[in-house]
């Protein structure tokens, strides 16, 4: 293409070739692939719904009584949909909870890929607008306004570089504000696609908050804050992973509510903590022991 004057090209061929530049983009190819594997386990998923159907809805003798009486009720079989079942019988399995995972993050990325070029393609549009000098150019080369907004927009977020004029963005080199205005296109769909991905399911996280379950350290969570803080909790459990014995140790003074009968003991932290919360942690350095052993898959454990 760097052969090739842009400008021999109509507005059709534009169009077309806007197309491709648009399906052979890094955040389109991404969203395709995450479609194909939400489809492969949604198959999966059915395979398993229609098993279980069939094992749990055992076929039921119609008596003859009940043809006389013409009260036989005959199953739909709408009533029992594979999504509803998918919910229901499905909602904590892995493969139901990476389906539903795909599921939204296609949405998502989606929703990036249609906002950004929008986003680009009004910017550019109301630029063109609002610069006389960068109208006349385009006015000059007879291109249309709408066709070179939203052909550079998506060949500058699919990383290509065409621009439909022979000299690229050097016709447009005093107009600074339409190159700035592409910067953020070309990282947004290359460079930064993954942190801003990571971003926006980010945000959402904190709008569409998932439950949280404490189950044995509750109580003391709630009447002793101070001591049971997350930050001390999570410094014994990496502690004990590691098998390193650091402790924050527990102090009596900064009880809330404090206690008659408390006493400063030079014991570690887990010390305060209720028996099924040392059994927790005994476990947690256990694996942190055995943890070469689960690397690979576990491969450390085969016989050779």
């Amino acid at each position: 293409m760097a052969t090739v004057e842009m400008e021999v090209f109509s507005n059709t061929q534009l169009i077309v070739m806007t197309i491709l530049m648009f399906i052979g983009g890094e955040v389109f190819t991404s969203m395709i692939g995450i479609h194909f594997i939400r489809s492969k386990f949604k198959t999966e998923l059915d395979k398993i719904a229609s098993s279980h159907s069939r094992l749990s809805t055992p076929n039921q003798p119609i008596i003859v009584d009940q043809i006389e009486l013409e009260i036989v009720t005959k199953s739909s079989p709408d009533n029992s949909k594979p999504e509803e079942f998918h919910e229901s019988y499905l909602g904590s399995t892995d493969k139901n909870l990476r389906y539903l995972s795909m599921k939204y993050l296609f949405f998502v990325i989606l929703s990036y890929l249609v906002v950004i070029h929008v986003i680009g393609v009004i910017g550019v549009s109301l630029y063109l607008v609002v610069i006389p000098s960068a109208k006349e150019v385009l006015k000059n080369k007879g291109l249309k306004m709408f066709t070179f907004s939203v052909f550079t927009i998506v060949s500058t977020f699919a990383s290509c570089g065409f621009v439909p004029t022979n000299e690229n963005m050097v016709v447009f080199s005093n107009n600074s504000g339409l190159l700035l205005m592409l910067i953020p296109q070309i990282l947004l769909g290359n460079t930064l696609y993954p942190s801003s991905l990571k971003f926006i399911i980010w945000v959402l996280g904190k709008f569409y908050k998932k439950k949280e379950f404490c189950i044995t350290e509750r109580k003391k969570l709630k009447d002793d804050p101070l001591n049971f803080n997350v930050l001390n909790i999570v410094l014994e459990v990496i502690s004990a992973y590691g098998n390193v014995g650091f402790t924050t140790g527990y102090s009596c003074k900064r009880q809330l509510h404090a206690e008659a009968n408390c006493e400063d003991k030079w014991f570690g932290f887990v010390g305060k903590w209720s028996n099924e919360g040392k059994i927790i942690l005994i476990i947690v350095m256990f694996f942190g022991r055995l943890k070469k052993f689960n690397m690979d898959g576990g491969k450390a454990w085969l016989l050779l």
